[in-house]
């Protein structure tokens, strides 16, 4: 079973499933998390009892960065938003503010988010990358739609190379 929060980068990057309240939040903050992408749409903390506005305010108060990127649940971001979310990711990490990525259950989306900042950032496949995440969250349940997603990411990441080699 996965524990929540896992890095897949140690102290660099994690994933986790939504936090229910403050003292989750805490967690990250002993963690040294200090930059948090949020994926889930803000229905689903409303559903767990937890307004969204309030959570945005726990992120802030323990001076947390985010990045809240609304995805419906068994999907994946489009691949150049995908792009601007570990171009976000890398440049937080870069400034040495280790990233957090949640979901709702921190199954699908966020490590489908994570797998696409290893394949931007050490050139992996699709494939090489679900694995390498897999690793690390048994749980990992990557649908379909996220699959291709990430296949498409690798052509659009692949086209972006391409385009700056002289």
């Amino acid at each position: 079973m996965v524990k929540f929060p896992y890095w897949v980068i140690e102290g660099a990057l994690a994933g986790s499933s939504m936090p229910l309240d403050e003292d989750t939040v805490a967690m990250w903050h002993r963690m040294r998390i200090r930059a948090v992408v949020i994926l889930v749409e803000e229905w689903e903390f409303a559903m767990e009892g937890w307004d969204f506005n309030e959570y945005i305010n726990t992120l802030r108060k323990f001076g947390m960065d985010y990045l809240h990127v609304p995805t419906r649940d068994g999907y994946a971001p489009p691949e150049d938003v995908l792009y601007n979310i570990v171009t976000w990711i890398d440049r937080s990490i870069m400034s040495g503010k280790p990233v957090l990525v949640h979901c709702h259950a921190g199954i699908g989306r966020s490590p489908t988010v994570i797998a696409a900042y290893l394949m931007y950032r050490r050139g992996l496949s699709a494939d090489d990358a679900i694995e390498v995440v897999s690793r690390y969250n048994d749980e990992l349940s990557i649908t379909n739609e996220q699959y291709l997603t990430l296949v498409a990411f690798e052509h659009y990441l692949r086209s972006i190379r391409n385009a700056s080699t002289p």
